[in-house]
């Protein structure tokens, strides 16, 4: 491995010999792959002791997790794409959406991520479709359809529970495969690595060297995760609705009005039943059904299909 890094790195145009030597013999494996694949830009790397520490802080930043605000700019450009092809109710300001990021910021506060950089945002769609889909950084889309199938508040954040389980969780991230991590290594270093890591006023440009990341999450939001990540989350729900006073079976509720396909991963009715079984271990300590809470939803529903809710026919289901 070293001889081969060793290779590549003696015909760059500004060589630099014994500090990348000092610096690999320190790195694991996929360490030393990922800057194999990335000494091609070698030409636009400062030379000697400068390069390889700015080289160094890259890579060990991305053998790790991307920090909250990288996140943010991810989350930001992918909710970007969504709404380019779908369209809002409004801007924030409708009784509606007033409403729903009631509920969501509730759910948020009561659980293990109750912050993120900038905040939660909770957005809704208009759109045929019963669905829902979390964002990198805690951005999340709810469509007028789910809100209308739902019958009580406590169902409807449910389906909200579900995706802030996912930001916790961090599953929008955990979809970027190894092989975009280090491509967002390649175009940092040709962005300027010392400008990147250091000041954050250039950070927002990075989103337009993530592209790759971008698509890869995208996909992994508009298609939904897999079936274990789907289920981990389910079950994160029981907590974080038990936490925030709402009773979990609104989830397993939600869930039994999907149908198979469509989006959805796994059988709709046996993520039901697996989301029970966790409400049983909890034994009597599961909050009621609040009464003014599904008089509220049924205010909010009513007045909001004046404007927001006319769905005509369901084409998909998915969350």
């Amino acid at each position: 491995m070293l001889k081969s890094l060793y290779n590549k790195v003696k015909h760059q145009k500004k060589v630099i010999l014994l500090p990348t030597l000092l610096l690999v013999s320190t790195l694991s494996i996929s360490q030393c792959n990922i800057i194999s694949g990335i000494m091609q830009h070698g030409d636009k790397i400062l030379s000697g002791i400068e390069a390889i520490d700015k080289v160094a802080k890259v890579v060990e930043a991305y053998s790790k997790e991307f920090t909250p605000m990288e996140e943010y700019y991810i989350g930001r450009t992918v909710a970007a794409s969504l709404l380019k092809k779908r369209k809002a109710v409004g801007l924030g300001n409708t009784p509606l959406e007033k409403y729903i990021a009631k509920i969501g910021h509730t759910l948020a506060m009561a659980s293990d991520r109750p912050e993120t950089y900038q905040g939660y945002r909770f957005v809704v769609l208009r759109s045929k479709s019963i669905n829902a889909f979390a964002v990198p950084s805690g951005y999340i889309f709810v469509t007028t359809k789910l809100i209308r199938t739902a019958k009580t508040e406590d169902e409807l954040a449910g389906a909200l529970a579900h995706e802030v389980s996912h930001v916790v969780l961090r599953h929008p991230l955990t979809s970027i495969s190894d092989a975009q991590k280090s491509q967002a290594v390649g175009d940092l270093i040709k962005f300027g690595a010392g400008t990147a890591l250091s000041q954050q006023t250039q950070l927002k440009n990075l989103t337009g060297l993530f592209g790759g990341i971008i698509d890869e999450v995208n996909k992994s939001v508009l298609n939904g995760y897999d079936e274990e990540k789907e289920k981990e989350a389910d079950l994160a729900s029981v907590k974080l609705m038990i936490n925030a006073g709402y009773n979990p079976k609104g989830l397993s509720a939600m869930l039994r009005k999907l149908k198979v396909g469509g989006g959805v991963h796994g059988d709709p009715k046996v993520r039901a039943a697996a989301v029970d079984l966790k409400i049983t271990s909890y034994g009597d300590n599961i909050p009621a059904v609040v009464k003014v809470r599904t008089k509220r939803f049924k205010r909010m529903v009513k007045k909001a299909k004046r404007s927001h809710l006319v769905i005509r026919k369901n084409t998909e289901s998915s969350f």
